[in-house]
């Protein structure tokens, strides 16, 4: 049962509806990553102690705010009402079943400590900050199985491109691909390492992010992509990256460094915050594109 501001009320058709479109039952409810450890020695996730959080809130929902509160019963005792259960609490997970819609109901719509409720969701939206740590998340399986399906699908398409040569893409293309990459001696490198590099590079990316680079970098052949044309400057020893100071510099003839073309920012990718600085800067770009050919002529 829900209440508001101590008293019942019922399930709000349309958003019983929307909970319905958007969850199949049975829901479960975990730890948000950062309450878990990883035990190295024994190699497994390590659960927090039981969090509680109480069944009862007072929140700004649909231009109102109200206390609303789940219980399965509610008793009066010496003039107060005492709800049972008081409180949410999770060991390893909670699996919730459409019996307990209800549960279900006021942890998405009115508990602030889910990291996808709808309350987290519409703050984040709005770009407002949260007053409360979100401490669960709601389990999307079916979600969570579709991008599996999809890395897996690309993953077999990517992987195939780099390791057979019968599928449309030769080594001449391939070492192109590479260089967008980033993979470093990508012009001389033995070949099946190159192969190698490049499967790996997509493979331990984050998500989906290695494999799209790849199909991006392919579908690109044919232009004269910034990633292309800095990473021959890198090859050609053009600019080097120092990683004490996070800058990017132009290398002189000597071998000492020249000018600083960019800094990192901490915590970016040197690469990425290398493109995305040229892409906006055309002239350092059009500098280094006609120092690559007056180097390549050497």
């Amino acid at each position: 049962m829900i209440y508001k501001n101590g008293k019942q009320v019922d399930l709000d058709p349309n958003k019983k509806k929307e909970l319905l479109a958007k969850f199949d039952f049975p829901v479960r409810v975990k730890y948000v990553k950062n309450f878990i450890k990883y035990d190295s020695v024994n190699k497994k996730n390590v659960m927090p102690p039981s969090i509680g959080v109480p069944f009862n809130s007072t929140v700004y929902v649909d231009g109102d705010v109200a206390e609303y509160r789940y219980a399965k019963s509610v008793t009066l005792r010496d003039n107060q009402n005492y709800y049972v259960p008081d409180s949410f609490i999770v060991q390893e997970f909670e699996t919730i079943n459409e019996q307990d819609i209800d549960k279900l109901y006021y942890l998405y719509f009115f508990c602030p400590y889910m990291h996808n409720g709808a309350i987290a969701e519409k703050a984040r939206k709005e770009g407002k900050r949260l007053d409360i740590m979100p401490k669960f998340i709601f389990e999307d399986l079916k979600g969570e199985a579709k991008e599996f399906v999809e890395r897996e699908k690309m993953k077999v398409t990517v992987e195939a491109l780099i390791s057979n040569p019968d599928l449309g893409v030769d080594e001449s293309d391939l070492r192109r691909i590479a260089k967008i990459m980033f993979i470093p001696n990508a012009s001389t490198e033995d070949i099946d390492i190159l192969r190698k590099d490049l499967i790996m590079k997509t493979k331990t990316a984050k998500g989906t992010e290695g494999y799209e680079a790849f199909l991006e970098a392919k579908k690109n052949l044919g232009n004269s992509t910034v990633k292309l044309i800095l990473s021959e400057a890198i090859e050609t020893g053009l600019i080097k990256f120092d990683g004490r100071s996070s800058k990017w510099f132009f290398i002189e003839e000597d071998g000492e460094k020249g000018d600083v073309v960019t800094i990192v920012p901490k915590g970016a990718d040197k690469d990425r915050a290398l493109v995305d600085f040229l892409k906006e800067e055309t002239e350092s770009l059009d500098e280094i594109r006609e120092a690559v050919k007056a180097r390549k002529m050497l």
